[in-house]
């Protein structure tokens, strides 16, 4: 095993590493900074109405991007395996490029989530039905509606997480103890 095939592999593999493990650092650090939410207690902090979104969001597209060259330089060595990393790669890449929030902005109405290639998703605070914390630090937040569900990620609510108070406010959703739901 030598030559450049080799030396792209660690770099690429190691970009793989690098780059999850980003994710992982920002799924820690946004379990911490929402621990109160997850645990019932709304601080009905200030929140800001400004919309955008963490650069964070990039992370995940860059790690499949990354994904599918290191397993594309395994299989081109032989290695059968690598075709199942690159098939776990670009699916990475695809719903990161596809599926990218770029945007939440929570007014008086409801809540705008926006995404980098995908419509918009807008839900009036009459239709949000719960929001489900995530069970890990790397799992996502779920805003359930009458007729579908969204999930943000870490890396989409990283700046942003007085947006989660504000959609319990704005939706006038309780805990029950796992998840704030409307009251029945």
């Amino acid at each position: 095993m030598e030559g450049p095939a080799p030396m792209w592999l660690m770099g690429f593999s190691a970009a793989f590493t690098g780059l999850t493990g980003s994710l992982l650092l920002i799924g820690i650090r946004g379990w911490q900074r929402t621990r109160s939410l997850r645990c019932g207690r709304s601080t009905q902090g200030p929140h800001s109405n400004r919309e955008g979104s963490s650069v964070a969001t990039r992370l995940a597209a860059w790690a499949g991007a990354a994904g599918v060259a290191w397993g594309a330089i395994f299989l081109g060595l032989g290695h059968v395996s690598g075709a199942l990393v690159a098939a776990w790669g670009g699916a990475i890449a695809l719903s990161g490029w596809r599926s990218r929030v770029t945007g939440l902005l929570v007014d008086r109405t409801g809540l705008w989530i926006r995404y980098a290639r995908r419509t918009a998703f807008r839900v009036e605070w009459v239709d949000c039905r719960a929001l489900r914390p995530p069970r890990s630090p790397v799992g996502g937040w779920t805003v359930i509606t009458r007729s579908s569900r969204r999930m943000l990620m870490p890396s989409d609510v990283l700046g942003h997480e007085a947006a989660l108070e504000a959609i319990v406010r704005g939706a006038g959703l309780r805990f029950d103890g796992s998840a704030w739901i409307r009251p029945t």
